[in-house]
């Protein structure tokens, strides 16, 4: 509308200037007409559109009071249900409250009934633990006295596992095998080759048969042709294992004397039956085997065979122990061992020791035999003994002589001795003095 009623004014503005064409007059008259009636147009629209929105006002204003009325309604009904429901929960909350007390007083009773039959339980149990003590004491006393009676009874009884006529038949069946040994290690000797020569363990040997006889077996011509220095070192070498075998206390360790220096303190102390039950039981509860689990038959045969290797090494032999030989000698650690279990363990009441003649000591034939004598003894004063050749035993007791305890030694059997004379026989002259040179050949 605004735009029509300017174009009528600019048209009544071209009819008051004198300027203006007819043209321009007509044509803005025009212009305005029409202009005018657009203005009319859209007035009219515009008015039905206001009805139009009237209406729908009104129509909203109209869904919206029945939507709050309606919700108005639902509040209210939504207020008398929450009071409803917190009528019903105060009521819950009282049935609560009470049955809550109710269990309480309960509860209470309960733990004071439980409190005294505990009670009652704690005094009958202390009551059971003091008999139950009582009874423990009693059967404890009974045990240690019983257990008093017992080892008594073992310490002081007399009875022994084995005799000494045992013992001193097993002693001379242990020479006898060292014998039967001996013979056959000698009869089935060997020379060995150049490169065994060279190698033989001369410094071993020494520590085995001592210096003297080590010397006169490496200087002996021929030992196949004369087999007495062979067997000499070969007796001699068994009958130092033996004899350490049966000496030592540990099995596993022969240098180890702790336990036979604790043994000789004792017998100063203690009568001869506890020492002795003590010596036995130390005994009875060692290794039956060796670390790798081999048995001590096994370990010590196979210890042996290599001893006499090495005296046959010494005395220019093939070093090899045959095979029909290692059966003599597994005989020999047996019986030792046998004889090691009679003297350590089943004997009780008497100590029973190996003895031996040691190369370099006087001999003293009050308490040594000379292997090679025959008839009446014709040793000169001064002879030293060259190696040992046989066992010897001797059984040491402890006795009660008028409140005094002393010990009293019986030599049962003598050791038998090789002499140094058998050098002097051997070899007339320069005894020992041609001890073959380790390094050179022996192929001649």
């Amino acid at each position: 509308m605004g735009a029509a009623i300017d174009t009528i004014l600019n048209f009544l503005y071209l009819r008051r200037s004198s300027r203006a064409s007819a043209f321009k007059i007509i044509f803005a008259a025009a212009l305005a007409v029409t202009v005018l009636a657009k203005g009319l147009n859209g007035h009219f629209v515009a008015q039905r559109t206001i009805k139009r929105l009237k209406k729908e006002l009104a129509r909203a204003r109209s869904e919206e009071q029945t939507i709050r009325s309606h919700a108005d309604q639902e509040q209210r009904q939504s207020a008398a249900e929450a009071s409803k429901i917190k009528a019903q929960l105060a009521r819950k909350e009282e049935e609560l409250h009470q049955t809550k007390q109710g269990w309480s007083k309960e509860t209470a009773s309960n733990k004071q009934t439980i409190e005294h039959i505990s009670r009652e339980l704690e005094q009958r149990k202390r009551r059971e633990e003091s008999y139950m003590k009582e009874r423990e004491s009693l059967q404890a006393l009974l045990e240690t006295r019983r257990l008093e009676l017992q080892e008594a009874q073992s310490y002081f009884q007399s009875a022994e596992a084995v005799s000494e006529g045992d013992v001193v038949r097993t002693v001379s069946n242990l020479n006898s095998e060292v014998f039967q040994a001996v013979k056959a290690m000698a009869e089935s000797f060997e020379a060995g080759n150049a490169a065994t020569l060279n190698t033989y363990p001369l410094d071993e040997a020494r520590t085995l048969v001592g210096e003297k006889l080590s010397q006169l077996l490496a200087s002996f011509p021929d030992h196949q042709q004369d087999t007495v220095v062979l067997e000499t070192a070969f007796q001699a070498t068994m009958v130092q294992f033996a004899y350490s075998l049966l000496s030592a206390w540990y099995i596993g360790n022969w240098k180890e004397d702790s336990m036979a220096n604790i043994y000789k303190q004792m017998l100063l102390s203690e009568s001869q039956s506890v020492a002795g039950r003590w010596r036995a039981l130390t005994y009875k509860y060692q290794p039956k085997s060796d670390a790798d689990g081999h048995t001590w038959e096994i370990r010590l045969t196979q210890s042996l065979q290599s001893l006499l290797s090495t005296i046959n090494l010494v005395a220019r032999g093939n070093g090899e122990v045959p095979e029909e030989v290692k059966e003599n000698l597994r005989l020999i650690v047996r019986t030792a061992l046998d004889l090691r279990s009679m003297i350590g363990e089943q004997i009780v009441s008497s100590n029973y020791t190996m003895i031996v003649g040691s190369g370099g000591e006087l001999f003293a034939p009050e308490r040594m035999e000379d292997v090679w004598a025959t008839g009446a003894s014709n040793v000169k004063e001064g002879t030293r003994v060259l190696c040992p050749s046989d066992l010897g035993l001797q059984r040491t007791e402890k006795v009660d002589s008028g409140g005094d305890d002393t010990s009293v030694t019986a030599l049962l059997i003598k050791p038998k001795v090789v002499l140094e004379t058998l050098v002097e026989e051997l070899l007339p002259g320069d005894e020992g003095e041609s001890v073959p040179n380790p390094n050179s050949s022996h192929d001649s």
